[in-house]
């Protein structure tokens, strides 16, 4: 029988199920079958924006074992039953603009959530606090979106102040040059966005990275800690609001 992740982002043992945008799980499907996971289309809230209102970072936040915190307006898909979850509400409905969008975007790992502390949800707040989280503001209130976890002391971002933060607190950093992940609707999208761990040793991208200026050295950083980077689809890379592992084998 699949067990929850103990640690948000961090699987133990190969991944099981997933919370994947509704409209990447078409895309993503296939592609993640074949490495033994099950895509559960993701939390939906309406009245977030529109191109991003399915995305799993937006939309919800696990915290660990079956609790998973979702906007209190969010809509719940059938499928997600499958992993056996336990959903939290918010205090706070989402919203259309920032900060009401990125209630939820906080960023966990290693004992600490990064987030812009003055718009966290104050359940999330409180529901991290109880967990033992020790906060870090930054000013980026996507921090969730902004950083692909490689393992529980070592990320990617393009954000400067994360990375600085990150750095600050012991974590190996890879900063990179931002930009060259599609978000259709928007500039650019995210690598957290873009990623997430299918086993202990594999971080999934949504596609290639291949005409990513810094791929080498991407792929060199993870090489370094004994992980591998598996491309779903031969897309450029895209941001679907992250793959979140919720059970393991």
């Amino acid at each position: 029988m699949p067990r929850h992740l103990s640690t948000p982002n961090l699987p133990e043992t190969a991944v099981c199920h997933m919370l994947v945008a509704e409209f990447a799980c078409p895309r993503l499907a296939a592609a993640l079958a074949a490495h033994g996971v099950q895509v559960l289309p993701a939390p939906k809230t309406m009245s977030l924006p529109y191109r991003v209102n399915d995305h799993a970072d937006m939309n919800c936040r696990h915290l660990g074992g079956k609790e998973l915190m979702v906007f209190r307006d969010a809509l719940l898909h059938p499928d997600m039953n499958a992993a056996g979850l336990k959903v939290i509400r918010s205090a706070t409905p989402a919203g259309e603009k920032y900060p009401a969008d990125a209630a939820l975007n906080a960023l966990l790992l290693s004992g600490f959530v990064f987030h812009k502390s003055d718009i966290t949800d104050p359940a999330l707040r409180d529901a991290l606090a109880e967990r033992g989280y020790e906060p870090i503001s930054v000013n980026q209130g996507y921090t969730a979106c902004s950083v692909a976890i490689v393992d529980e002391n070592s990320v990617i971002t393009a954000d400067e102040r994360i990375a600085a933060e990150a750095s600050d607190i012991g974590l190996d950093v890879l900063l990179i040059s931002p930009g060259h992940i599609c978000l259709p609707g928007y500039d650019y999208g995210f690598i957290g966005g873009a990623c997430g761990k299918i086993a202990p040793d594999k971080l999934a991208f949504t596609g290639t990275l291949k005409h990513h200026p810094d791929y080498a050295r991407i792929l060199a950083f993870l090489t370094e800690r004994g992980v591998e980077a598996v491309f779903l689809t031969e897309e450029p890379c895209f941001d679907c609001g992250g793959l979140i592992p919720v059970t393991q084998l």
